[in-house]
């Protein structure tokens, strides 16, 4: 049985006469893809159709049967995510949700989404501006906040996809030795860090949009129990460059904390000791982050000397 776009539109919107315009991109690894429809009365709206593929596609040739779990549950999660933000009074700004259906055997999905060029965000940013990174931040920093000590049933227990205990293959192959030797000492501080909120689980750049006074944000495939510099380390290695991250990463880090406490304040919650925690684990994620790379793809772009740099001050630590 397979999901039809067009049927569960007329179905679920009541629209009799809905048109595909483009796919905007395909899912990672071939397991559906992202399009542009255009409804009767003339709004466009987003469709994202999970369909998994009987061989998966995956760039880098990690093809596992663990790693097609981790990904089929990544998109059953993103469901739950939804599901429940219908339900809160967040004050982060996510794409509203008009639909959601899924196969009788929970194999295929369809997400049903406003489409937010059409409400005024750019969502093809590579390089941000300055106001951009900071509307970014804001938005984590107002996420973290307002989900401290928060646990929702049917999201990842260990939010981002990169963790140790999703990558035993990536773990395995690892080269940097001192770093695989400590992977399971730097796990362990995070999971371990007293104050935990929920993570995006992959806030890179490419999953924010942007306009004029703030940022929204999606892909909600890896959210799950972390702390927040884990968010903010992976925005930032996924918006600077090199010498960028080795000359203002301090700055950014105090941007996103004094935003951080702006939104605690809102909720009575002393930001003070949460952010004593996570500055002092930053490196830590930074270096877990590293971790991953180093046993996925070493010769990636993110591999620099702020990363390097990082991983020395958290292995003489230890």
């Amino acid at each position: 049985m397979s999901l039809d776009v067009a049927a569960e539109i007329e179905r679920r919107l009541g629209d009799e006469r809905p048109q595909k315009l483009a796919v905007v991109q395909r899912l990672w690894s071939g397991y559906g893809s992202i399009e542009r429809w255009r409804l009767s009365c003339g709004r466009t709206i987003i469709a994202k159709l999970v369909a998994p593929p009987r061989q998966s596609e995956h760039p880098r040739g990690w093809d596992s049967d663990f790693a097609h779990q981790r990904k089929l549950r990544s998109y059953q999660v993103e469901l739950s995510c939804y599901q429940w933000l219908k339900q809160q009074s967040t004050r982060t700004r996510t794409a509203e949700v008009l639909a959601i259906a899924s196969t009788a055997d929970r194999t295929q999905h369809l997400l049903l989404l406003e489409d937010l060029r059409c409400s005024g965000f750019d969502c093809n940013v590579e390089h941000p501006t300055e106001q951009q990174l900071q509307q970014a931040l804001a938005w984590l920093a107002c996420w973290h906040a307002q989900f401290i000590g928060v646990t929702v049933t049917g999201l990842w227990p260990q939010g981002s996809y990169w963790h140790l205990a999703t990558r035993p293959d990536e773990h395995a192959r690892m080269s940097n030795l001192p770093l695989k030797h400590a992977a399971s000492q730097l796990d362990r501080q995070l999971r371990q860090a007293r104050h935990q909120t929920l993570l995006h689980g992959d806030a890179k750049i490419a999953n924010f949009g942007f306009a004029d006074s703030e940022a929204v944000a999606y892909d909600f495939q890896y959210v799950g129990s972390g702390i927040g510099v884990i968010d903010v380390a992976y925005l930032l290695g996924s918006a600077l460059t090199d010498g960028e991250l080795l000359s203002d990463s301090d700055r950014w880090l105090d941007y996103y904390f004094a935003q951080f406490a702006k939104r605690c304040r809102l909720r009575a919650v002393d930001s003070s000791p949460i952010e004593r925690e996570w500055r002092q684990l930053y490196d830590v994620a930074v270096a877990d982050f590293a971790r991953f790379l180093d046993g996925w793809a070493p010769q990636h772009w993110k591999v620099n000397l702020a990363m390097q740099r990082a991983c020395d001050r958290v292995l003489a630590r230890l």
